[in-house]
């Protein structure tokens, strides 16, 4: 889960301060809040979806791109 929450992280936080216009802008509050936040909401999202499946959906691509097979 590590490499799929590292790249939801990535791409929300990316959306959030350039879709709302705070690059540049941000506080070091607020931008410490906003990643409080995300990092909450991979918490809970990342249960329920390890206790179903046994690899996030980045680590399943990237396993099934290296042996070629399905894994």
């Amino acid at each position: 889960m590590a490499l799929s929450n590292y790249l939801a992280q990535s791409v929300i936080m990316t959306a959030v301060i350039y879709g709302l216009g705070l690059y540049g802008a941000a506080s070091a509050g607020l931008a410490v809040a906003l990643m409080i936040l995300v990092w909450t909401l991979e918490l809970l999202w990342s249960r329920p979806l390890l206790a179903r499946f046994h690899h996030g959906p980045a680590e399943w691509l990237w396993r099934r791109l290296s042996y070629a097979r399905k894994v």
